[in-house]
Formats: structure tokens, C-alpha cells, sequence
């Protein structure tokens, strides 16, 4: 995919969201009000029209009201008009000495754009300016003032519709609405019961969206009223705009051709039927003859001289349009139930009569409502469909249903929600609890959701459903919140020990609103929850904070819904905490940021997997990089590596057990089967379903389970992934079905494609890596087969987070053992680029003392010796066997930062009977990357690898615990890492 095919789905991700601002690009905000003073009094009454003309802005939820400028005269005016560009002129027919229609003209010379009104503020001059047309033809339009200030709305807007109908209906697909009208008593007005119709209408649709852009742009999706004066101008905008229409409002008698037509409205609307629009049509008369011709033409006629017209026009309008409830009837016209909202709407139509379906159904009103809704594409998709194209009315109902439902998944996929409504909450959408910043995770996953949709990924992988868990982030503000609620500072919790500091957040109080969001989500929602950090300084390229901050994982099972709120709020509380706790602040601290520039956000995600007995856990969790920092035999840097697990992620994560596999080339063997097996997984992380109430308060692995692989076997989970050691003939045998120890080797996924994860991870990886402009690392869990309730295997995005690779190029040699005189360590399985010189300490582990089950006490020790050399100011080198920062202890030393924050490189050292895989895609191994500390893997036995342990030996000894020593060197060393080639070497002098 490259960076044009990314933009063109970008942009039609964004497309609703950037139309908003595209749309409605003219607005009158600055308004000349030419008018006597008395005119100007009766207009404001000390401020009553602007105040009225504000109020109504407000009250219709429109954007701020234009400011009125009033003079007393023509002569006046004319000044003000060369000093000031106004958008709209309004003038009376009197202001004194330069007559309306001269004003008019001169403005017209000066400004040819500027529109200009005539405003008559007294009935019996109507007359006398309908029967003289040409006097009006220097005005843009006429209108009549009967003390309402709802006309000086429909004037404003009425003038904006014209001048952005052309752009908004071609970019925007924004409806029309042609009012035919030549009595300027009449359309003054029947425009202002429009306008506000349309607006009311407008308000409730956006009180119904859960995205601000969404909001914005139903405002500017309104349909537009235009309004034509005679049968040229009607025919010239119904040619123009006729596909955008959705109703015609017209009067019968008006100008055709030069002279006045009793039957011209009819006229019209027949040539309209002829050209295939059937609109609604409202015909209107003084005339009750015309009545018979209106109906035949499937029009709606209205007597004129009725007391009853304003009121009749306004329920057409409700009725044909969709504006206001829909309610459903039956064919008698017994009304059964109604819906004020979209969301009603759905929930009414798998439960309402069959009658009442049929009845709709054949007159059009759920195409209607779909439009009055601005769906206008859905409702030209069931616009032509017949009742009688279906066998029966169950078929209908379910067509109907599916069209909504397709309309609501297509309007909210990918996009960050603000709802508390968890029955219109899909995979699809990201849901924000609290506002504020989403931080470092929430912004990964909310921009990860909107790639996967703005791609439409899951086309390419139609066999699998590609989405996130259930996402739901609590914002920044919320932390800002609770800490000033609750009487909560850094400095009050700067000498605590990590458990008071998690028992005063604990005692906290989470929001009102919050609160009630959690509980919502809770009685909705029944598989386990991860709740995860989300800090604004978390998962960025510069500084990542990956593992420092805590996640927890909740069984969400108890009967009691109060019982699993309240664990969940005191997961929320927790991760608040752990900001505070020793080893975040130790980090921040040692990264040279204040704890005060930390915010917390929180991510609840429902935990991808399936439930096995009393216990839940995906078939495969795991991460996957688009730069391999150890590229060995015929692989590149750039080909990328993944490393996935059975189960949780916890020992992907943190450096455990796992199958290192390249997802371009996944058919190409990293180890041999001897170090498969060696280095296989011997269990596997799971949640436990039946554990004790408040388990989350035993800390972030007390809801957790560690399996042995014969459990998987027995859930019918290992089958997937796992082969059987045949030692006799010391090889792998691909299927379960025969006597063997048990090895998780993913064959049946990477060697006989029964799941397409290499494809699927090498696309998302080169995907992530042109959209972020960096390399990325996602983390991902999936389910191989599909699970109760589904259709299809599973494959939900965790995770995206930027990888830091320094391209500054150095040069090492490819030298063996002896070659390279001064070489203390030579590998070529380096992670790590530059030159770093000046070193003089080195921290490695005793080798003579070490052992697998010591690990606890080395890394107690190294913590120690790092805290010296920190406050030194003295960087150093450690070295020591097996896996630096591993929480699997037995796999290496389970360091944290804080314990080596330090160090400058470090050496993960084979000994001849402690021999481990190099690990990628740890939380510790990605916090190295981004501070630029190298990491030289050197295997036991090899030609190209090796460590000088004599001249260590012989260096002076500065310190000495029972399993490291301290020396320091006699000359500075250079550490110099290459990592196109993945060499390094460390030099003395």
C-alpha cells in the first residue's frame, strides 16, 4: 500500500467531518438596517430585535447572530457602505432623501455581490409594489415585516441559501426545498414557519449524535430553501437541482411565460411527475376546484383562504417529511406508537404490526424519514423498492431492519464516540467516558479503529473479523478531577510506600457522571475487562513508558453487578495510583520529566479470547514489529518479526517463552527444532472466572492464572498451534494425536495457513509504519477458529505504538574471535545503533555464582549498584546470562528500568548450561530502543560472538555483592552497534 492509496482512505474517513467546514462557506454576519427612526425604534425597542434576533439563534442552535447596524438614511447608508463591507443591505421603502430603489443601485455599483432586501413595514404598501415590478427589480427580493422577528431569520438565511446552493448541494448532497410563491405577504410568512421547522428538526437530529463533527455537520447538512417567484424560476431551479429535492411548495396561480397563469403551479407539478420526481407536493389555492387536480397528480392541496393554512402546511411538512416523531399507523389511521429519535425508530420496527409496515412501506415514509434524518443515500437504496418485491411481510421487516442497521454501523465505524448508551455501542466505534486527553494507548487504539475502517480492512481478509475489543477511554480530565476532589499531591504522596499510595486513591471518589457511565457499561457488558494505563507521556516515540504504569484484568463474572462495578471503579482508582508509585516515579524522574506532566487517562477493553470452564484466554496473543532489531540468516531489518504466544500476552510482554517467526517469510525456520522445543512455552496465562470477589486488590496478576499446555489440550486450544518432540527420530510431528512432550510451534497457522496471521500481520505492519512515518510495534490478540456466537475467527487490534530506530550509520567489523585486538565483546545479534564513548564501569554477574533459581537476588543486587553509579553521574556496562528484564525469572534477571536506568549497554551472555532465545517485543526491550542503550545478545559457542571474560576479570574491582562485581576499566570504552547489520563491539582504549 503506499502513502497516495493511505491519504485517499484517509480522506474518505474524514470526509464527513472536513464537508462540516466546507459547507455553508457564505454567512451574513454583518448587517446595514437602513430605516427611519421610527421604523428603527419599532424594529428594536430599546435592543428588542437584536435580543429576539439573538434568543432565536440561540434557542435554534445556530452559529453566533450577525450584528445589525441601523442609519436613518439612504444618504446614511451610502457612507457607511464605503467604509464598512457589510454582507446584507435592508432597507424600508422610506428613508428619506434618496428613494429605496436608488440606494439600491449605487450599493449594486459599488458591490455587485452585496445582496440587497426591501423591507415593508406596512401592509397597504403591498399593493402598490406588486403592481410596479420593475420598481423592485433593483432588490434581490421583498419582504414584509408583521412584527415578527422569526422574518428577519428567514430573510439572513434566505439570502445564504442561494449564494452556497450550488457548492453545498454538488460537495455537501444537501437537500432542497423549493417554495413557488409570488405573494410577498404569503412567503413572509410561510420561510420563517420553514426555517423554524427545519432547525427544530436540525436540533433534535444533533442532540442524537455522539460525535462533535457529526453535530457540526448535521447543522450544515440542512436542507435549503429556495424561493422562486414565477415559472422560469421554478423551472430553472427544479432543472438544476432536481436530483437534491425533496419537496415542492408551490401556489397554483402565479406568472408563466410574461402573463399570469390560473393553473401554473399545476402546470408545474405535471411537467415535474413527467420528468419520474415524486416528491411530496403541496398545492395551494383560493380556489377549492383545484382540489380534484392537486389529488390526481399524488399532491397535498391546501385552501388558501383556510384560518387553518400555517397550521395544515406545518403537519405536511411533520407528516411527509419526516420531521418531528414518525408514528407509526395502521391503515385506518390508528396511530400504534411513535419514535422521537433514530434510536427509538430501530427498536419500534422489529415490533410493530405487519399492518403498520405494509402501510408505511407503500406510501414511502420510512424513505422520508431516512431523509429528514440525512441519509439521504439510504433512503434512495429502499426508495425503490415495492412491497411487492418481497413474499411476504416478515421479509420486508427484515430488509428494513437491515438497511437501518447497516446506515448506523456505517455512520459510527471508526470513529470516538461520546455515549453512554451501550446498546448503540459496536466494536466499531471507540467510546470516550470522560473528556480530556485519550492518551498515549487511547490515542493509538482510537487512531488504529479509524484506520482499520477508513482502509476497510476486512476486505482484505474476508475470512476474519478484523476489529478492536470493546473500547471505552476515561480522559485526562477525570484524573485532573479526582486528584482536586479528593484533596490528592504529588508531594503528599512523595514518601509513601506503593500501598498506602494505592489505599488513598482507593478511598477516593470517582465522578457522578462517571460513575453512572461505569455502571451502564458494567450492567451491559459480561466478558472480562482489561483496564490499562493510558498516560499522556505513554507510547511515544521519544520516551515510552511500555510497563511502567499498571494494568489489570477483571474477571467481570459476579451476579452481583455491584460487586463488579465496584472492582471495576477500583481498577480506575489503581491505575490512577500507579502514576505515584515507586517505579513510575522513579522513571519519570530518571527521563528528566516532572511528575506533574504526567496525566492519566484509562482504556477499559473487553479482553479478546473465549471462555474455557473457569477460565478465559485468547488462542494467540503477541506483537509484531515492522523493524527487526536481530535479523539473522536471509533476513532484513526491514522484513519485520512477530512473537506470539498461547493465551494472554503476559509472556509476550514480559519476556517469556515464546515463537519468534518473520510474517513475510513465516515458512522460514529462526531455530532449530532443538531450540524450539528448548525455548518452547511450557504454560500459559489465562484469567481466572472463579476467583474470589476483589481480586483486583491483590495486585495487577491477582485475577490471573498460569497454566500448564495440558489444560490448552484439554480446552481443545492446543490443537492449533501445537506439535508433539518425536525423540527417537528428533523431530516435530505437526498434530496431537500422538505420545510426546507437547511443543507450541504455531505449524498449523504458519505452515499450513488454517489462519492467515502472517499476511495479516505483515499488511498491518507496513500499514502502521507508513501512517505513523516510523516503525511500529502492534500488539494483537486473535481467536483461531470461531468462537460461541460468532461467525468467522476473530483478530482484535490491542495496540500501536511507535519503535525508535537511529539510522546514523557505523561501521563494525565481521571479525571472529582473536581478529580484532582491544575487542572486551564482539556479536552479530545486536539491538541498537551509534557510537557510545567514554565508558570506564562495567557491572557483570559472577558467572561461578550465578544460577536460574538466584535470579531475585541478582537483580536486587545489580538495582543497588545501578543507584550508586546514578548518583555518581557514571554510566556503565552490565553483562550477565540470560534475558535482562524478563518477568519470567527463571528465563533471566526480572530488572525494571529504575534498576538499570543507568546503563549504556547491556550483554545478555549465553553460558555453556543457561542458554536462551534473544528476546523482541518486550515493554523493557522497547524502553532500551528509545533511550538508545544497546542490547548484545552473545551466544555460547559461537565464532562471531564472544565476550573477553579475562580482561573483565583483570580489571580493577571498584565494588562486589555475592553475585556481581563492579570494575572499572584502565582505558574508556566504545561501544560501537551497527544496526543495518546487527554487529557490535565493545572496545577498550
Amino acid at each position: 500500500m503506499t502513502e497516495d492509496d493511505l491519504l485517499r482512505y484517509y480522506n474518505r474517513f474524514k470526509f464527513r467531518e472536513d464537508i462540516s467546514h466546507d459547507l455553508t462557506k457564505y454567512r451574513v454576519t454583518d448587517i446595514l438596517l437602513v430605516s427611519t427612526f421610527y421604523d428603527a425604534f419599532i424594529f428594536e425597542q430599546d435592543g428588542f430585535l437584536s435580543e429576539q434576533l439573538f434568543g432565536e439563534y440561540r434557542q435554534l442552535n445556530l452559529s453566533l447572530a450577525p450584528r445589525i447596524t441601523s442609519v436613518p438614511s439612504g444618504s446614511a447608508a451610502v457612507q457607511a457602505l464605503s467604509h464598512r463591507k457589510f454582507d446584507l443591505l435592508i432597507t424600508t421603502l422610506r428613508v428619506g432623501d434618496v428613494q429605496p430603489e436608488d440606494l439600491a443601485a449605487r450599493a449594486k455599483q459599488a458591490r455587485p455581490d452585496l445582496p440587497v432586501l426591501l423591507l415593508l413595514t406596512n401592509p397597504a404598501d403591498l399593493a402598490s409594489v406588486e403592481a410596479n415590478r420593475a420598481r423592485c427589480a433593483a432588490f434581490d427580493d421583498v419582504f414584509l415585516w408583521s412584527g415578527d422577528p422569526k422574518v428577519f431569520l428567514a430573510m439572513i438565511k434566505s439570502v445564504e441559501d442561494r449564494r452556497n446552493l450550488d457548492h453545498d448541494t454538488l460537495h455537501g448532497l444537501v437537500r432542497v426545498i423549493l417554495l413557488i410563491e409570488d405573494s410577498v405577504h404569503d412567503y413572509s410568512q410561510f420561510l420563517p414557519l420553514l426555517y423554524g421547522l427545519i432547525y427544530r428538526q436540525t436540533a433534535q437530529l444533533i442532540s442524537e449524535e455522539v460525535t462533535e463533527s457529526y453535530r457540526r455537520l448535521r447543522m450544515s447538512l440542512r436542507p435549503k430553501v429556495i424561493l422562486a417567484h414565477d415559472a422560469a424560476e421554478a423551472e430553472r431551479v427544479f432543472r438544476a437541482y432536481k436530483d437534491y429535492l425533496i419537496c415542492i411548495l408551490t401556489d397554483v396561480q402565479f406568472e408563466r411565460g410574461g402573463t399570469l397563469d390560473e393553473h401554473a403551479g399545476i402546470r408545474f407539478v405535471e411537467r415535474v411527475r413527467e420528468m419520474g420526481c415524486y416528491v411530496p407536493v403541496v398545492l395551494q389555492s383560493q380556489d377549492p376546484a383545484n382540489e380534484e387536480r392537486t389529488h390526481a397528480l399524488g399532491a397535498r392541496f391546501l385552501h388558501k383562504a383556510s384560518p387553518h393554512l400555517l397550521t395544515e402546511l406545518r403537519q405536511f411538512i411533520i407528516d411527509e417529511l419526516g420531521f418531528g416523531d414518525f408514528v407509526f399507523r395502521l391503515e385506518d389511521g390508528r396511530e400504534v406508537t411513535r419514535a422521537g429519535t433514530m434510536a427509538e425508530f430501530m427498536g419500534r420496527l422489529p415490533r410493530v404490526p405487519g399492518e403498520s409496515i405494509v402501510f408505511h412501506a407503500s406510501r414511502d415514509h420510512f424513505s422520508g424519514w431516512l431523509i429528514a434524518h440525512g441519509e439521504v443515500a439510504y433512503a434512495k437504496k429502499i426508495q425503490p423498492v415495492k412491497v411487492s418485491d418481497f413474499p411476504d411481510v416478515a421479509a420486508l421487516r427484515r430488509y428494513l431492519i437491515d438497511v437501518f442497521d447497516e446506515m448506523e454501523r456505517a455512520r459510527s465505524r471508526g470513529r470516538l464516540v461520546d455515549t453512554a448508551n451501550w446498546e448503540q455501542v459496536s466494536r466499531e466505534q471507540v467510546v470516550r467516558l470522560a473528556p480530556g486527553s485519550l492518551g498515549g494507548k487511547g490515542r493509538g487504539l482510537a487512531f488504529l479503529n479509524a484506520l482499520l475502517y477508513a482502509l476497510d480492512f476486512g476486505r482484505r481478509f474476508p475470512d476474519v473479523d478484523i476489529t478492536l475489543p470493546l473500547t471505552a477511554i476515561v480522559g485526562t480530565d477525570e484524573f485532573d478531577r479526582f486528584l482536586e476532589h479528593n484533596g490528592v499531591s504529588a508531594a503528599e504522596l512523595a514518601d509513601l510506600p506503593d500501598e498506602d499510595v494505592r489505599a488513598r486513591f482507593l478511598a477516593g471518589d470517582l465522578s457522578p457522571d462517571l460513575v453512572d457511565r461505569l455502571a451502564a457499561l458494567v450492567d451491559s457488558v459480561r466478558r472480562p475487562l482489561a483496564v490499562r494505563s493510558s498516560g499522556l507521556l505513554e507510547d511515544s516515540q521519544a520516551i515510552p513508558f511500555a510497563g511502567v504504569y499498571k494494568t489489570f484484568m477483571l474477571p467481570n463474572r459476579d451476579r452481583d453487578p455491584h460487586v463488579r462495578f465496584e472492582e471495576l471503579c477500583d481498577a480506575v482508582k489503581l491505575v490512577f495510583a500507579s502514576v505515584f508509585e515507586r517505579r513510575a516515579r522513579e522513571y519519570i524522574e530518571g527521563v528528566r520529566f516532572k511528575l506533574d506532566e504526567e496525566k492519566m487517562a484509562v482504556v477499559i477493553q473487553e479482553i479478546a479470547g473465549a471462555t474455557h470452564g473457569s477460565h478465559h484466554y485468547p488462542d494467540v496473543s503477541g506483537v509484531a514489529q515492522s523493524y527487526n532489531f536481530y535479523p539473522t540468516g536471509q533476513f532484513r531489518p526491514g522484513d519485520g518479526i512477530a512473537s506470539v504466544a498461547l493465551g494472554l500476552g503476559k509472556a509476550v510482554l514480559e519476556g517469556g517463552r515464546v515463537l519468534r517467526f518473520c510474517p513475510r517469510f513465516p515458512d522460514v525456520e529462526i531455530l532449530s527444532p532443538e531450540d524450539v522445543v528448548a525455548n518452547s512455552q511450557r504454560d500459559f496465562w489465562a484469567i481466572r472466572l472463579d476467583g474470589e470477589a476483589y481480586g483486583v486488590l491483590r495486585g495487577d496478576e491477582g485475577t490471573l492464572a498460569r497454566l500448564p499446555l495440558r489444560v490448552a489440550e484439554q480446552h481443545g486450544t492446543l490443537h492449533a498451534v501445537g506439535s508433539v518432540w518425536d525423540r527417537e527420530d528428533s523431530r516435530l510431528v505437526d498434530r496431537l494425536d500422538v505420545p510426546g512432550p507437547r511443543v507450541v510451534t504455531f505449524a498449523n497457522v504458519l505452515k499450513y495457513g488454517v489462519f492467515p496471521l502472517a499476511h495479516l500481520l505483515d499488511d498491518l505492519v507496513r500499514i502502521g509504519e507508513k501512517a505513523l512515518g516510523v516503525p511500529v510495534e502492534i500488539e494483537f490478540a486473535a481467536n483461531l477458529t470461531p468462537k460461541p456466537g460468532a461467525q468467522r475467527p476473530a483478530f482484535y487490534l490491542l495496540q500501536v505504538r511507535p519503535l525508535h530506530v537511529d539510522h546514523e550509520e557505523v561501521e563494525v567489523g565481521d571479525t571472529r574471535r582473536g581478529e580484532s585486538p582491544g575487542e572486551i565483546v564482539h556479536t552479530d545479534e545486536a539491538l541498537g545503533n551509534g557510537v557510545i564513548r567514554g565508558v570506564s564501569d562495567v557491572v557483570f554477574v559472577d558467572r561461578d555464582a550465578f544460577s536460574p533459581t538466584g535470579t531475585l537476588a541478582v537483580q536486587q543486587e545489580v538495582a543497588s549498584l545501578n543507584r550508586g553509579l546514578l548518583h555518581a553521574g557514571r554510566r556503565y556496562v552490565l553483562v550477565g546470562p540470560g534475558r535482562w528484564g524478563s518477568r519470567d525469572r527463571f528465563l533471566g534477571v526480572p530488572v525494571n528500568w529504575p534498576d538499570i536506568s543507568a546503563a549504556c549497554a547491556i550483554v545478555e551472555a549465553d553460558t555453556p548450561d543457561f542458554r536462551i532465545d534473544a528476546s523482541q517485543g518486550t515493554h523493557f526491550l522497547h524502553n532500551l530502543v528509545a533511550f538508545k542503550v544497546g542490547y548484545l545478545k552473545v551466544r555460547h559457542g559461537s565464532e562471531r560472538q564472544w565476550i573477553d571474560w579475562e580482561a573483565l576479570a583483570a580489571a580493577e574491582v571498584v565494588g562486589r555483592t555475592p553475585h556481581c562485581v563492579h570494575v572499572r576499566s584502565a582505558a574508556p570504552l566504545t561501544i560501537r552497534m551497527d544496526g543495518r547489520s546487527g554487529r557490535a563491539a565493545i572496545v577498550s582504549g
